[in-house]
Parts: C-alpha cells; sequence; structure tokens
C-alpha cells in the first residue's frame, strides 16, 4: 500500500507483503491515538476470493517505527 503527495506527486510505501496475495483485502482503516502513540489500525477481511477460507481475517496494527 501507498501514500502519495499531492503537493508533488511522490509516492512512497507505507506497507508491504512479504508474500502478494489476493488472501489481503483490506476493507477498513482508523487512526486511534492512545497515550501520545498513534498506530493506524486496518480489518483485513481475509480471503474471499473462491474458494473462501473461513476464519483468515485480521485486524493489523500498523506503527511508525522511528
Amino acid at each position: 500500500m501507498s501514500t502519495v503527495d499531492i503537493t508533488n506527486g511522490d509516492i512512497s510505501e507505507f506497507l508491504t507483503l512479504k508474500a502478494p496475495t489476493t488472501a489481503f483485502s483490506p476493507t477498513d482503516v482508523k487512526f486511534h491515538d492512545s497515550n501520545g502513540d498513534t498506530a493506524l489500525y486496518l480489518v483485513d477481511w481475509g480471503n474471499i476470493v473462491p474458494p473462501t477460507v473461513p476464519h483468515t481475517g485480521v485486524v493489523w496494527k500498523i506503527t511508525h517505527e522511528p
């Protein structure tokens, strides 16, 4: 997943999968700030490409490493 700087068009990655897969199907994101630490929570629905695989979804917590 990438971000785009709309002022200059620069593209930078903030999330990279070790092994790209169709099973990664993000459906929602939310920022949450707790005690000054901001995290991005990403809901991944899981494998929805037939044949579907139950219980493959996950909630990812993404934080910034200095």
